[in-house]
């Protein structure tokens, strides 16, 4: 294992995941497959809890750890990168789709205030200028359609 899951590995706990989804759909993954796994998960589950790592200044996300020059660039880069492996994954095979799917949920709520902010919506400030991000909206757009097959967005799609 090298770079940004070496120390997420055994934290992110897919196993437990790849077990369920594959004793429900009968698949198998092999090493490579799983190493995308992780190194999905471990984007996924970094990006969601940037801000509370940021805020008790702790290093030992390796998302925060890589900053270097401009971070809109860098985070522009790093979500870029999950929106991809991500929908990569949900567009190879049932078993993956199924475990990225269940990962997702578990992080946001496992993540106490993106849960509060879920409830009663975030608030403006005005005094922060908002990010602008490059080439996000062809990636979000594969990503809907590659989880199309599998309702998760409801009868009507995204609002």
């Amino acid at each position: 294992m090298t770079e940004l899951t070496t120390d997420r590995h055994i934290d992110i706990a897919n196993t437990v995941g790849v077990v369920a989804a594959s004793l429900a759909t009968g698949q198998q993954l092999d090493e490579f497959e799983y190493m995308e796994l992780s190194y999905g998960t471990t984007l996924i589950n970094d990006l969601v809890d940037l801000r509370s790592d940021t805020m008790r200044r702790q290093r030992e996300n390796p998302v925060l750890r890589g900053v270097r020059g401009s971070v809109y660039k860098y985070l522009n880069k790093q979500i870029l990168s999950c929106l991809s492996v991500t929908t990569e994954l949900v567009e190879s095979e049932q078993l993956l789709a199924l475990v990225m799917m269940a990962f997702c949920n578990w992080t946001v709520m496992a993540s106490h205030q993106n849960l509060y902010e879920l409830i009663h919506e975030t608030r403006e400030n005005p005094e922060v200028q908002k990010c602008s991000y490059d080439g996000l909206e062809e990636q979000c757009d594969r990503l809907v359609k590659a989880l199309q097959p599998y309702g998760s967005l409801g009868r009507d799609g995204l609002h």
